[in-house]
């Protein structure tokens, strides 16, 4: 069976105004315990800003809008495949990409909805299998993932 980004995609999806502060993204992603915020202006997808990008900015920065740090939005149709959207997320280096529906963002494909999946793969493979997944190999990097991702049959 083959997964769209849409069925496995964390929704809703916490996001902020390009005028709001650093120290407001900050509390939200504090809050919301996430790692990657979605950037709005008039409603639309804009751009992202991620905890690591929060963590570079100096204490003078605070106050300034997180417009100045975001990067470029990078989204995906929800409709996309799932193991498609994985492999551009590891040749990109990538860690979460905005989901979209008819220009809506509808939710957002992070590395811990791709863990959330593969743990569940493993889960149903270990019960029909019983010896395990002794064959399989474990690493954390998204080439890993995408790896065993195939191996499991996706």
């Amino acid at each position: 069976m083959k997964h769209s980004v849409g069925q496995v995609a964390s929704n809703p999806v916490v996001t902020i105004r390009t005028a709001n502060t650093v120290r407001e993204a900050q509390m939200q992603m504090r809050q919301a315990k996430i790692r990657h915020l979605p950037v709005l202006e008039d409603g639309k997808l804009v751009g992202m800003l991620s905890d690591r990008e929060l963590q570079q900015i100096m204490p003078s920065g605070l106050e300034k809008p997180v417009g100045e740090f975001m990067t470029p939005a990078t989204s995906v149709s929800s409709e996309a495949l799932l193991r498609d959207v994985v492999e551009k997320m590891r040749e990109a280096k990538v860690l979460a990409y905005a989901v979209v529906d008819k220009g809506h963002l509808i939710g957002i494909l992070t590395t811990d909805d791709l863990l959330r999946v593969l743990i569940s793969m493993l889960d149903s493979q270990e019960r029909t299998f019983a010896g395990g997944l002794s064959g399989l190999k474990f690493n954390t990097t998204i080439g890993s993932l995408l790896n065993m991702l195939e191996q499991v049959g996706i």
